[in-house]
């Protein structure tokens, strides 16, 4: 396999698809108000579009006790929840006026209803949440951390829907200097410039390779290697010194999914937006199933493997063949001696995603098969690295 991109196929920043992912409050599902400026913007938008009264609003720790100016009474709020709220009126009249209440008094460092973390939002936030969740594990906490959870899921779904995402799968412990990590990379660099979304687990390892490549794909070849270059001389600092020279995160074709179950784990620097969850078990059904584009899985232990069978089980049970996922393994020597691909082959011998199985250590044969896959399906409408 070749140490560098080909350059047969590049192609220059100027062709890359335009696929915005902006976080104005419209894309959100779930619109949620912290403050009363957010509660007024969040009224004016119900005013001027009756179709969105009843739909998904939260208020979450507001007193309209100190806003006197307020004529609270006289408010539609219809279908509006209200968490740990106070009002000028008894609690009873927002009930009638069909709002929700929810008391819990507790002081959360993480928002229960909210949009993805971007990677400056976690950087504060992130060790107070992590602590918290080691530590309370009482009903009312689990309870607002699957809500959390909850409006995590729903706004990655909503941003993720109709667009090629895949899947960037391999274990935590490879090591940034390996070939297999400057692989993931590349092969992430390479679909990434043909406007696959890449999504990974947001670790290190393989996830952080993959999110390295998401970085990049905006960026010339010769930049992506000399990012490479310095995570295997830096595996450390590599990651603080990318984002010094070459700015932070902007690709929108760039996600990590990581979870607080792995606490140890960091998440890696380079997405653009994070889906950090409580829950593993919801974190890895999530991220599989929107890889609607494919899987790539690169050599991992027993997390690796658990995904593997999870996707193969997903091809199985897909409801129509257009819903089965690419399967594609990097690395011939090392899935051939576990017998985990063997096991996959012999299994979807007779399914209809059999011819979407591969192993190789190519990654142009494995770009090549997920194009080929996603323009079958419609996931994409031309080849843009013509």
């Amino acid at each position: 396999m070749s140490d560098q991109i080909s350059t047969s196929r590049s192609i220059t920043p100027r062709a890359l698809p335009v696929l915005s992912f902006d976080r104005d409050e419209n894309r959100s599902v779930t619109k949620v108000a912290h403050n009363m400026e957010e509660f007024k913007k969040l009224l004016d938008r119900r005013n001027a579009d009756q179709n969105l009264i009843g739909k998904y609003y939260i208020v979450e720790n507001i007193n309209f006790k100190e806003y006197t100016e307020l004529d609270f009474i006289s408010l539609d709020i219809t279908g509006i929840v209200f968490v740990n709220c106070y009002f000028p009126c008894p609690p009873y009249v927002v009930q009638q006026k069909h709002g929700e209440i929810i008391y819990d008094g507790l002081e959360l460092p993480f928002k229960r209803w909210r949009t993805l973390y971007s990677p400056e939002e976690l950087a504060i936030h992130d060790e107070a949440i992590l602590e918290y969740y080691v530590t309370h594990r009482d009903y009312a906490s689990t309870l607002s951390q699957t809500t959390h959870d909850l409006s995590i899921q729903r706004d990655l779904f909503h941003i993720l829907e109709g667009r090629p995402s895949l899947g960037i799968m391999g274990g935590h412990g490879i090591k940034t200097d390996s070939p297999i990590f400057k692989t993931a990379a590349r092969l992430s660099y390479s679909l990434g410039r043909r406007g696959f979304v890449i999504c990974t687990g947001g670790g290190p390892g393989a996830m952080e390779a993959g999110n390295l490549g998401g970085y990049f794909s905006n960026k010339l070849p010769e930049e992506l290697e000399e990012g490479i270059q310095i995570m295997a001389d830096n595996p450390e600092t590599g990651g603080q010194e990318i984002i010094a020279k070459f700015g932070r995160p902007c690709v929108p074709n760039n996600i990590g999914v990581p979870t607080y179950r792995f606490g140890d784990e960091k998440s890696n620097l380079f997405p653009t937006w994070i889906a950090k969850f409580f829950s593993n078990a919801l974190r890895e059904y999530a991220l599989l199933d929107l890889s609607v584009a494919g899987i790539v899985f690169f050599p991992g232990a027993a997390g690796t493997r658990q995904e593997i069978f999870q996707v193969a089980c997903m091809n199985d049970y897909a409801p129509m063949e257009k819903l089965t996922k690419p399967m594609i393994f990097i690395g011939t020597d090392y899935w051939n001696e576990s017998g985990v691909y063997e096991m996959i082959t012999r299994y979807s011998a007779d399914k209809n995603y059999a011819k979407y199985v591969l192993l190789t250590d190519d990654i142009e044969e494995a770009a090549d098969l997920l194009l080929l896959h996603a323009l079958d399906k419609g996931m994409l409408q031309h080849n843009i690295e013509e």
